[in-house]
């Protein structure tokens, strides 16, 4: 085997992954590695014949993390050989070990070789304003030897978490998964969350996140044979899909995710999706090419990666949303008997028709499916569920009727309070323009509520109908058998044959004469032939025929991303094709060759043409060439297409710096046949870019580009000039002891020169990313500024009950009318009123804005050595501070300054969509100091939202002074002063528009006399006042409080806090209202009692008790009581 030392380094070996191996022949084994973390080397070898790398293996590409440090050298402080020999002045017995004993880890059951981390929780909540509630958590990693030859692996991570994790980063954290691994050195056993994916068929192609189970068999591992089989049974989580996303010019998201049928509101499952742009797959991350949000199927673009309205992107993934129970079958063997390896894939996945998981098919559903066959586009039912009793947390609807055109018509009108039953629960589908009686009327605290409008002159008006779109349950399966015959090391020959069975309708008999296809595809490859002794050149050449009848369907896509658009169709169709490849190649290394490839492809009533394909690299001496050309002629039904494409690459390989010069051609013209004039093109554009970047040898890393180019459009039948356009890009990077900075920019000019003249259109985004120190790193500061086009939702949300205390607000009926407003949900401030959540719904419309993403924080310190100064040096030592700011906002303004400073310069409200900005300051005074210190604290907050019906704005601004003085060893003095505001404003909900003065001065006098007990009491005043301009009087409130606290800690064994609140309130408005809600914090006028006990107790070693009791009493009311006992066992 060949040991590589890739990095200085230590390498993360989980992280290590093999992106890519030249030649491309050689991916077709799978390149394993082996890591050795004490010597830092990498280990490749071949499971396929456990051979050492084959020279025809030239390069491979690896990504990996590393650690911040090499574990392979030695590091220390002080020598040992320097302690024996007294260098340090320590006498020899100091330095002896002394026994201690080792720390007992926390855990119910212990074992020396199995690996345990986690916890697992059951808890109970019960109160006298509330029903019982059960809840429960488990987290659970484990790791080991189960026996001498079972390996066991296992995360068992279960949080009742209703979302995916956040898709910002490479790796992700899934928040419940469940996996479980048994490996032994001839077997492997994998159950729970798992990834499915294709072994090494040509034509069955899958990747699937699946909940079930593996089994994984090998034999005769080395020597003239060996074998894997596998079996695996499961349900599916999602379904799969691939949509094509239509960019606009210059905006980097978000772009909504659809559904096959056009469904708007998707949940990606979480590391399912694979983005491709212009046909190349991008790398998921904020420091990478795109962000994603899996809730809302959003992917948004990161500044590095330009957007254009001539971008190609693709996206596959897959869902969460499954009509039906869908079972997943697969099994496999493949084995290798010297030098022939066979192999039998199946593979399938079928929907069971009697269980239905959305909504339940009634007997009349079923047989309208079971009349449509395969077209059931127009398989709608009516969407209608009768209930007898209202519920105030659903949208309910009743049925009126009414006369239209001298016609007895009936139609559903929304109930928002109780009235005569029967009462309806009515899901509304969009149909279209004028298909539907329905409107989109309002959104409400529960949902959205459609409103009928009678037909004029039979022409519907609106675009919403109580109908839902059947799907019927449907069938895909596919195996695969193929051999591989290796004559000798240079030489080998294939074939592949595959049977497909797609049934549309499992509900219908009809159509099934196009259920089932097969495709065959055979070759002969010679790979890394020596030309003669002595030349390191080296041929490959080869030849493969590929058949697929025209009722053969994949499971998954098997050719490349744009393989149908080189051959220039633009749509999926159906047809028998025949594609014949050849190809012959010389090559030295990754910067001396050249390739050629021919094709000729035959697909019935689609497509007929051929295809040329060549490639050249050469160095010569400080130059390097580069160079990629493609030709393609076909035929169409009536139509021909021709394709031109051609890339050049001159560079200079300077130590210091590389200059050079690139030239893309890129013509595609679709010509009538009758008349031969153009009537599409996929692309046609001219192009030329001058760089220069960093050398070998230079520190940092550089690069500056300048693009022209042209695109043209057909226009009467010939190409016309439609654009212009002049890009400039530039980054830079420094990696320092004392800095680091990486920086991304890029401008873009676009020209629009087609007879409907429009503007030309400006991009310009940008990225930096600086961290730095100085004074001896007195002074630090992080700075990160990201700006682009973009797009900003009008967003609804609403307020779904949940278990009580998992909500974040609560309902007040300030009206008494019973009916649910949104402006009667309040941010839920006790935790017995904590039962409604709040979610935003996305909708379909977006405006165009520029985003601007501005983060700054900034630590500094008096000189150190200035403590150990007389005077007012060592008085100016106590001072340090900490400020940071964060600014997040979207604007319409066209000023260039308006889009790139951070910082408001004059923008009007309309021109703001969204703002999240924070400003926090702390100035320190005696911050290391355990006697006496002080704290100056500032904050500033705004948060704007864009919502369909209007802005809603909330801003809180507060100066904060405290001070802390520990008086003895066991009496403690805190005084805290503090003065600020809070302000809500919304254009739509006006009773929520308010401007909140306060003003608040504390003091609290603790006494601990020792580690274990501290009790604390607290006094406090609160002025507060609404200085909102209306016409009724200003509302305030004066807010006297008394707090009694308790602590006692016993590590380890226990922890008790407890408080008894007394706090009384003078009050002067409305109390049902937001604004007496802000003022009184969810408390009443009058007198309140609140209490609350926090107790954590240990059982025995790993098992842990945790008792929260909250308890309050309003004026002249009962008291309200909520606890929640949970036991936590450790592992």
């Amino acid at each position: 085997m060949e040991a590589i030392q890739v990095d200085t380094l230590s390498l993360h070996a989980s992280s290590i992954q093999i992106t890519d191996i030249q030649p491309n022949t050689a991916q077709q084994h799978w390149l394993s590695t082996q890591y050795d973390l004490n010597t830092n080397q990498l280990r490749f070898r071949l499971d396929s014949n456990q051979l050492q790398i084959p020279p025809q293996i030239d390069s491979v590409r690896i990504c990996y993390q590393v650690f911040p440090v090499n574990f392979a050298e030695m590091t220390y402080h002080r020598s040992l050989e320097a302690y024996d020999t007294g260098y340090y002045g320590i006498p020899e017995e100091e330095t002896l070990p002394k026994e201690q004993a080792p720390l007992e880890k926390e855990e119910i059951f212990s074992s020396n070789q199995l690996y345990k981390t986690g916890s697992i929780s059951r808890g109970i909540s019960v109160g006298n304003s509330q029903d019982v509630v059960v809840n429960s958590a488990l987290n659970l990693q484990l790791e080991g030897q189960l026996t001498e030859d079972i390996h066991l692996t296992a995360v068992i991570n279960d949080q009742n978490v209703p979302f995916q994790p956040e898709g910002n980063t490479l790796h992700l954290q899934e928040l419940d998964k469940v996996f479980v691994q048994l490996k032994h050195k001839h077997a492997e056993l994998s159950a729970g969350d798992i990834v499915l994916k294709s072994d090494s068929s040509y034509f069955l192609k899958y990747l699937k996140n699946i909940q079930g189970g593996q089994a994984k068999v090998y034999l005769g591992q080395g020597g003239d044979f060996e074998s894997t089989s596998s079996a695996a049974v499961s349900v599916a989580k999602g379904q799969f899909h691939i949509d094509n996303i239509s960019p606009l010019e210059g905006v980097s998201g978000p772009y909504r995710l659809q559904g096959p049928n056009h469904e708007s509101f998707l949940v990606v499952i979480a590391n399912s999706e694979k983005v491709y742009l212009d046909g190349r797959q991008l790398t998921r991350g904020y420091q990478n090419d795109y962000t994603i949000d899996y809730n809302t199927a959003e992917i948004t673009f990161t500044n590095q990666i330009l957007i254009t309205k001539f971008s190609r992107i693709k996206v596959e993934f897959e869902y969460a949303v499954q009509q039906y129970s869908r079972s997943i079958f697969q099994a496999s063997h493949q084995q290798r008997l010297k030098n022939i390896n066979t192999y039998v894939h199946f593979y399938q996945e079928k929907d069971n028709p009697n269980s239905s998981l959305l909504f339940s098919l009634s007997e009349a559903d079923k047989q309208l499916l079971s009349d449509l066959g395969d077209n059931t586009t127009q398989a709608f039912s009516p969407a209608v569920d009768t209930l007898e009793e209202f519920d105030v947390n659903q949208i309910l609807y009743t049925q009126k009727e009414t006369l239209v055109d001298g016609e007895k018509r009936f139609y559903f009108e929304w109930a928002p309070k109780e009235s005569a039953a029967p009462y309806y629960r009515v899901a509304f589908s969009e149909v279209g323009t004028n298909q539907g009686n329905y409107r989109l009327e309002q959104n409400t605290a529960n949902g959205r509520v459609y409103r009928w409008h009678p037909p004029v002159d039979g022409i519907p008006q609106g675009n919403y109908a109580p109908v839902r779109l059947l799907v019927p349950p449907t069938k895909k399966q596919m195996v695969t058998t193929g051999v591989n015959i290796r004559l000798n090391k240079h030489h080998r020959v294939f074939v592949e044959g595959a049977f497909s069975e797609f049934d549309k309708n499992l509900f219908s008999s009809l159509d099934r004469e196009d259920d089932r296809g097969m495709a065959i595809k055979g070759g002969y490859y010679a790979q890394n032939l020596p030309l003669s002794s002595g030349n390191t050149y080296r041929l490959d050449y080869g030849v493969d025929w590929e058949f697929n009848q025209e009722s053969f369907t994949p499971i998954d896509r098997f050719r490349s991303i744009e393989y149908d658009r080189n051959w220039a169709i633009q749509q999926d169709s159906t047809g028998e094709d025949q594609i014949l490849n050849a190809h012959i190649g010389l090559k030295k290394d990754s910067k001396n060759a050249v390739k050629y490839r021919f094709s000729i492809r035959d697909k019935q009533n689609v497509v007929s043409g051929t295809q040329h394909w060549a490639e050249l690299k050469k160095s010569l001496g400080k130059f390097y060439l580069q160079s990629q050309a493609f030709l393609l002629k076909s035929e169409h039904p009536q139509v021909n297409s021709d394709w031109q494409r051609l890339q050049m690459q001159l560079a200079y390989q300077g130590n210091k710096f590389q200059p050079g010069y690139q030239y893309q051609l890129d013509k595609n013209s679709t010509r009538t046949i009758a008349n031969d004039s153009i009537v599409n093109s996929l692309m046609n554009y001219e192009a030329h870019e001058w760089f220069i970047q960093n050398g070998d040898s230079t520190q940092n890393r550089y690069r500056i580009a300048y693009t022209l180019r042209d695109d043209y459009q057909p226009l009467e039948g010939q190409l016309s000039h439609s654009s212009h356009s002049q890009t400039v890009q530039a980054n830079y990077a420094i990696q320092q002891t004392h800095q680091q900075l990486n920086f991304v920019f890029t401008y873009r000019l676009l020209e629009n020169l087609s007879v409907a003249k429009q503007p030309d259109e400006e991009t310009v985004m940008g990225r930096l990313d600086w961290n730095t120190s100085w004074l001896d790193k007195h002074i630090r500061s992080e700075l990160s500024y990201a700006s682009t086009s973009g797009r900003e939702l009008k967003r609804e949300y609403i307020f779904v009950k949940v278990e009580p205390g998992k909500g974040t607000h609560t309902w007040r009926d300030d009206n008494n009318d019973g009916i649910q407003d949104l402006n009667e949900f309040y941010p839920a401030v006790l935790p017995d009123e904590m039962n409604y959540a709040k979610f935003f719904l996305p909708s379909t419309e977006y405006i165009n804005a520029f985003a601007l993403n501005f983060q700054y924080k900034l630590y500094w310190e008096m000189p150190r050595g200035w403590k150990n100064q007389r005077g007012f040096k060592r008085f100016l030592q106590r001072f340090s501070m900490r400020s940071s700011v964060a600014v997040n906002k979207k604007v319409t303004s066209e000023s260039i300054w308006t889009r790139i400073l951070p910082w408001d310069t004059g923008i009007s409200k309309e021109e703001l969509l969204a703002d999240q900005s924070v400003l926090r300051n702390t100035l320190f005074f005696n911050r290391k100091s355990p006697k006496f210190g002080m704290e100056l604290r500032t904050l500033l907050a705004r948060n704007k939202q864009l919502l369909s019906n209007g802005f809603e704005n909330r801003s809180n601004r507060e100066w904060l002074l405290n001070s802390r003085w520990n008086l003895t060893s066991v009496l403690f003095s805190g005084w805290e002063l503090a003065e600020g505001s809070v302000e809500n404003t919304s254009n739509f909900l006006t009773e929520r528009n308010y401007q909140i003065q306060h003003y608040r001065l504390a003091s609290e006098w603790a006494w601990q006399p020792n580690a274990y007990f501290r009790f604390s009491t607290t006094l406090e005043v609160k002025q507060k006042e609404d200085q909102s301009e209306t016409e009724v009087p200003p509302e305030d409130a004066l807010i006297k409080q008394m707090k009694f606290s308790l602590k006692w800690s016993k590590a380890v064994k226990r922890t008790i806090n407890a408080q008894f609140n007394l706090i009384h309130i003078d009050y002067e408005g409305v109390v049902n209202s937001p604004v007496g809600y802000e003022i009184l914090e969810a408390l009443q006028p009058g007198t309140n009692f609140t209490w609350n006990l926090n107790w954590i107790q240990r059982l025995t070693n790993g098992l842990q008790l945790k008792v929260i009791y909250h308890g309050r009493k309003p004026p002249q009311q009962d008291s309200i009581h909520l606890g929640r006992m949970q036991v936590t066992a450790l592992f």
